[in-house]
């Protein structure tokens, strides 16, 4: 999906830009599509059984369920889970329709597909960040980790420090 966008400045200047987006539209017509598929399957599968015991848990627990940081971050990723889900769905009806549409017309916007891909994708990343961290915490008991998250904690005011003048910098230059 390509993007070619012209402004026409009151100076009289144009400004050109442009955006190319892939989309793969054929996403489980390839060797590995059944296990793609399978593998969606399985972790929707996962994440249903542990919402579940995670309900449990909290009818449980009831107050004290709240009061733990990482059981956000369990929701958190349950909840992008689904919307990955919703998303994924939703695309492969898209694709599915534009495949009909291309029989019959000659022009087909691709702008909202592309739009629903890229936020497929950034909702990914983001479930992958939080689950890389939760898996780090499974490891505390590893001396090595226990080491790196003890090290990590005492130079939290410095690192954040050198982020807030990191970020300034760099929006400067960007600007």
């Amino acid at each position: 999906y390509v993007t070619f966008l012209f402004e026409f400045l009151s100076s009289g200047n144009l400004l050109k830009s442009v955006e190319i987006t892939t989309i793969n539209l054929y996403d489980n017509n390839d060797g590995m599509g059944s296990f793609k598929i399978a593998c969606f399957a399985i972790y929707i599968i996962f994440i249903i059984i542990y919402m579940i015991r995670e309900i449990q848990v909290i009818i449980r627990l009831k107050k004290e369920y709240f009061k733990k940081f990482w059981n956000y971050i369990l929701w958190i990723i349950t909840g992008i889970s689904f919307g990955v889900l919703a998303m994924y769905l939703y695309r492969l009806y898209a694709s599915y329709t534009i495949f009909d549409k291309l029989k019959t017309d000659k022009l087909i916007n691709l702008q909202y597909i592309s739009s629903v891909n890229e936020t497929l994708r950034y909702c990914l990343a983001f479930c992958a960040c939080l689950a890389t961290l939760k898996f780090l915490k499974l490891l505390r008991f590893n001396r090595r980790i226990a080491f790196l998250s003890f090290v990590l904690k005492s130079s939290l005011p410095d690192l954040i420090s050198f982020f807030v003048v990191f970020i300034l910098i760099y929006c400067a230059f960007v600007q």
